[in-house]
Parts: structure tokens; C-alpha cells; sequence
């Protein structure tokens, strides 16, 4: 965050937009590390276990941020200690539904005698959590990010996850994306290659230092600190999500958005390169136990 922070400040953002652009820059796509350690077999080693940890503690992070940083949007003067105490409200609200609530939802409405029950019941909690949040003052993704955390505590999550990922990739991933498209703009990219290579190796360096840095520190070694800290470079669905929502709160500029969306294009595309020459190495150099 704070490397993304320093510079939006050195190319001339205000406190508000640079405090966003980190916020952006520490995004982590948990789903393009998973499916690279699948497909390396290392899912199950405890590089794995650490960083997907990392990943998913360093999204909650980033969504709690990006709540009191959307609540500061606007030209009018904002109480802080009322946007602290909404926020307070609203996670307290969440972490019941995490805790009791979404429990005893999920065991109500499941036996119903209607088609597909379960999953109208996962989709109903989502849908609220996310107005919910709205009506706080909150982002809806961060409502929605709670529905799934609240859902992965019931006996039902393998179900809902099963049953939703159909309707999610034929209807809503593709109206995300294409609308993802539509706001990006290539008038004048050329003229920002400068920034887009700037944006890229900050977003690379920030995740491969600060995360290999502290895997480092915690005992691995060094080519499975730089793995874990490869795997944390992806910042995916994520950072899009936050970016169409800057540029919708105005806290994201047109003329970044377009650099942005390329820099998260190219961290998904060298994350995959990064933990094979890392992780992958480290596999190989790995003491063979003959039967």
C-alpha cells in the first residue's frame, strides 16, 4: 500500500486518490495463485498454506480500508467519528452473520420445498449483505465479500459454490468484464508507457519484497520466500472490482484506468512465470525419497 501510496503523490495525486491507488496496488487474486500451485502440485505444501493465508487476510484487509476510504469521498465535510461509528455498526452486523446469523438462515430456508433453495438462499443472503452495505455507506463488494465468508461457515458452502459458479461465469463475470471494457479508453496509451511500466514494477517489486521479506523473516528459505511473495503479485478480479469502483466514486482518474487495468493484465500473466521459476525450482532442489 504504501509503495502505490508514495507514488500517486510523486505523480501528483491528492491524499484521497493516492491512499486509493495503494489500496489498489495490494489487492492479491487468491483464484490465479490457486489454479498455479494446482497445476504445479504444490496446493497442499506449506508455501501454499501461507500464502493463500497471506492472500485472503491481505483482501480482508484491503476491503476494510477501502470501506472508510469510500466513506471519505465527497466535497463535503465528513464527521469522522459518525463514519467510524457506521462502520463500526456495519462489521458488528457482519461479523454476526458470520458468527450465528447466516447459519440459521442457510438451515431455514434449505428444506424449503422450492426449486433450488439452497442456492436462492446463498444468493438472497449475498444480495442483502451487499445493499446492506450500501446503505452504510460501504461498497457493495465488501457486503458481498462478507456473504461469502458468513456462507463458508454453514454445511452448505460446497453446494452454494457448486451451484453458483454456473450462474456467476454465464451472467455476471461476463457483464463485469464487459463493462470493465467499456470504460477503458486507448486514446493517447502511447504517451503513457512511462507510467504503465512505472505502475507494473511498482506492483511487482511491492508484493515480491514485502511478501518475500516477511515469509523470509517467518524461516522459509529464499526461493520460497520470492514464491510466496510471486504468488501475492496477482492482484485479478480484485483490483478491477476497485478500480471500476474509483472510477465510479471519482477517486480513480480516467486517464489511470486504462494503465491500471493493463498493469493487473500483466501481473495475472507473470504470476503463473514467477512461481514455477520460484517455487517450481524449489520443488526440484527438494531431497527425492526412494521407495
Amino acid at each position: 500500500m504504501l509503495g502505490g501510496y508514495l507514488v500517486g503523490v510523486a505523480i501528483g495525486m491528492d491524499a484521497a486518490k493516492a491512499i486509493f491507488l495503494g489500496l489498489l496496488l495490494s489487492a492479491t487474486s487468491v483464484s490465479i495463485s490457486v489454479q498455479s500451485l494446482k497445476d504445479l502440485g504444490l496446493l497442499k505444501s506449506k508455501e501454499s498454506t501461507t500464502l493463500l493465508g497471506a492472500a485472503i487476510l491481505d483482501d480482508i484487509l484491503v476491503v476494510i480500508l477501502l470501506a472508510f476510504v469510500m466513506s471519505m469521498v465527497g466535497g463535503e465535510e465528513v464527521n469522522l467519528a459518525m463514519v467510524i461509528g457506521y462502520k463500526f455498526i456495519f462489521f458488528v452486523i457482519v461479523a454476526l452473520f458470520i458468527w450465528k446469523i447466516a447459519k440459521w438462515v442457510m438451515n431455514w430456508l434449505a428444506p424449503l420445498r422450492v426449486t433450488e433453495a439452497i442456492i436462492s438462499a446463498g444468493l438472497i443472503l449475498c444480495f442483502f449483505l451487499a445493499y446492506l452495505a450500501e446503505q452504510f455507506g460501504v461498497a457493495g463488494i465488501i457486503g458481498a465479500f462478507a456473504a461469502g465468508l458468513a456462507i463458508s461457515q454453514t454445511d452448505y458452502k460446497h453446494e452454494v459454490e457448486q451451484k453458483l459458479q454456473p450462474i456467476a461465469y454465464t451472467i455476471f463475470v461476463p457483464i463485469f468484464f464487459v463493462s470493465v471494457g467499456f470504460s477503458v479508453s486507448f486514446k493517447g496509451l502511447g504517451s503513457q508507457i512511462g507510467l504503465l511500466l512505472l505502475f507494473f514494477v511498482i506492483a511487482l517489486l511491492t508484493k515480491l519484497i514485502g511478501s518475500g521479506l516477511g515469509a523470509r523473516l517467518t524461516g522459509y528459505s529464499r526461493l520460497s520466500a520470492l514464491g510466496i511473495g510471486s504468488g501475492m503479485v496477482s492482484r485479478g478480479e480484485v483490483a478491477l472490482i476497485i478500480a471500476t469502483i474509483g472510477l465510479e466514486s471519482g477517486l480513480l482518474e480516467q486517464k489511470y484506468f486504462t494503465v491500471l487495468v493493463i498493469v493487473v493484465i500483466l501481473t495475472t500473466i507473470v504470476t503463473p512465470l514467477l512461481l514455477k521459476a520460484t517455487l517450481g525450482k524449489e520443488q526440484q532442489n527438494q531431497p527425492q525419497i526412494e521407495d
